[in-house]
């Protein structure tokens, strides 16, 4: 049944780490919309930060990573990792490669 969300998981390799990277469901998407919109309480406009969103849809297609600590131990998943630990090059290299690779749409309607 092609109207069903089947999740998908795909390997990403850079600079010799490893990356399991997977789709997103509808709810997934939307989470990520609703934290990524700016509601002024004074003039009650919208606004909408796109490179956030772009950055949490990325970041939660993230399922597993091989990025370790100085120490060794595994780093986290999280938006302080990526925003605070990782070089921000690395980062960008690791989103565009995410994005080209495997593309949210192009995932889903794979079989």
């Amino acid at each position: 049944m092609s109207y069903l969300f089947k999740r998908k998981l795909r390997t990403v390799e850079l600079h010799g780490e490893t990356f399991e990277v997977q789709n997103l469901s509808f709810g997934e998407r939307d989470e990520i919309t609703r934290l990524t919109q700016i509601i002024d309480p004074l003039s009650g406009t919208m606004n909408f930060d796109f490179k956030r969103y772009a950055n949490l849809l990325n970041l939660k297609a993230i399922k597993s990573w091989s990025l370790k600590d100085e120490a060794g131990e595994p780093l986290p998943i999280d938006e302080n990792t990526i925003n605070n630990l990782l070089d921000p090059d690395f980062v960008d290299e690791l989103f565009k490669a995410i994005d080209v690779i495997e593309p949210q749409d192009e995932l889903q309607k794979k079989d």
